[in-house]
């Protein structure tokens, strides 16, 4: 008897030749049935991995700000204006506390200078900025 039954049943000689084939079609069923629930079981499992994907994607687009290149340069400014007036704040300050404490001395005209002054201004806002990044 051939491994699989004949297309034809008028080839088929005997009824036990005929069990036979209906014996190996069962069996073929049979493993057929238990591939389609295993793919079944593994295409459930993956839908639902899909899904919860899609959905944290569906999140993530909802929280991420798109800004056009004027409004990122704007906020640069604003925070670089920051730190620059922050920084002119802080060396007004400690000018302050200097002339409290009894003013430069003999090194008066040399911190006086716009030249010193706005290189101090500079520095103070950069060492600002610097500490800040990591908050942003």
């Amino acid at each position: 008897m051939p491994p699989r039954p004949p297309k034809d049943p008028a080839t088929i000689g005997s009824f036990a030749e005929l069990r036979a084939h209906y014996n190996v079609l069962y069996g073929m069923y049979e493993d057929c049935y238990k591939m389609k629930g295993a793919t079944n079981e593994a295409l459930r499992h993956r839908t639902g991995e899909v899904r919860g994907t899609q959905a944290q994607l569906k999140q993530a687009r909802r929280e991420v700000v798109t800004l056009t290149k004027k409004e990122h340069a704007q906020s640069k400014e604003r925070s670089s204006a920051a730190f620059a007036s922050t920084g002119a704040t802080v060396l007004i300050i400690t000018y302050q506390l200097v002339e409290v404490g009894g003013g430069w001395g003999r090194w008066s005209p040399v911190f006086e200078h716009e030249a010193t002054i706005g290189v101090l201004q500079v520095m103070i806002g950069a060492m600002i900025a610097w500490a800040m990044r990591p908050l942003r």
